[in-house]
């Protein structure tokens, strides 16, 4: 924090990989930062790193430019580790872009979030099955989503997600069934209450295509929200009417929206 704003006083990046040029966030006291990928996606054998340090007070609203393409990578695979630590009062909107996993590919992320008590944070984790478009719907060879977030030092919240479609009967009764797309939402704050979830449960009803629900985690360290659709500008739409209750609800003002 300088002067009151939330700014970025250290970068380092190596290629692909590169952070553009920051914004003040509307309001004047948060910053957009969007992480950019100058190759066409992640290739077999890519494996990235993400570091991120929110001081006491920042405000960091995170995002891609894009979405995630996982090119045809049947040997090594392509890896992303992610760790973002947020110290007191802090607060970070991480809403990056669906990921797409191309025939033939294999991808693995392990996402690490660590908050002080006072921090708190969003965010949505959105899956694609495939390129639809071209009739590769669950034709990647395996996926898995490892979530782990503490809060106070303890761990509040460890989700794991894998599938070998190949292997997995993933359209059964209790996994995606007749549905295609998933999206997981964390809003993670130490006084999030029954009001909230009722709130963020009330949105949820307005989509009738969509299976979806939310629960408080245990500790009264947040909310959970998974939902599962057939196309994903529906589950983009309620992620980011998801976003706009929570921030009401934090903050109490409506948020302006986000323009890339």
């Amino acid at each position: 924090m300088a002067n009151g704003k939330t700014v970025m006083t250290e970068r380092r990046q190596a290629a692909p990989l590169k952070i553009s040029k920051t914004h003040t966030l509307p309001g004047g006291t948060g910053l957009y930062v969007c992480m950019m990928d100058c190759s066409p996606g992640m290739l077999d054998g890519d494996a990235y790193e993400y570091r991120f340090l929110l001081k006491p007070g920042a405000r960091v609203y995170l995002t891609n430019q894009s979405f995630t393409k996982i090119h045809p990578s049947p040997f090594r695979g392509a890896t992303v580790n992610m760790r973002a630590d947020l110290a007191e009062g802090a607060h970070l909107d991480y809403m990056p872009e669906p990921l797409i996993p191309f025939r033939n590919s294999r991808y693995r992320a392990h996402t690490e979030f660590r908050l002080t008590s006072g921090a708190s944070l969003f965010y949505a984790d959105l899956l694609t099955p495939g390129r639809t478009a071209r009739g590769e719907t669950f034709q990647y060879l395996s996926y898995a989503s490892f979530t782990d977030i503490y809060v106070g030092g303890e761990l509040a919240a460890c989700d794991r997600f894998a599938a070998e479609p190949g292997k997995d009967r993933l359209q059964a009764s209790g996994a995606f069934e007749h549905y295609t797309h998933a999206a997981t939402v964390w809003m993670i704050h130490t006084s999030a209450d029954e009001a909230l979830l009722a709130a963020i449960r009330q949105r949820m009803d307005a989509y009738s295509g969509l299976l979806a629900g939310a629960s408080r985690l245990a500790g009264s360290a947040g909310i959970a929200a998974r939902m599962l659709g057939n196309t994903i500008w529906e589950l983009q739409e309620l992620t980011e009417g998801l976003w706009e209750t929570f921030h009401i609800w934090r903050t109490g003002e409506s948020p302006v929206p986000i323009r890339k």
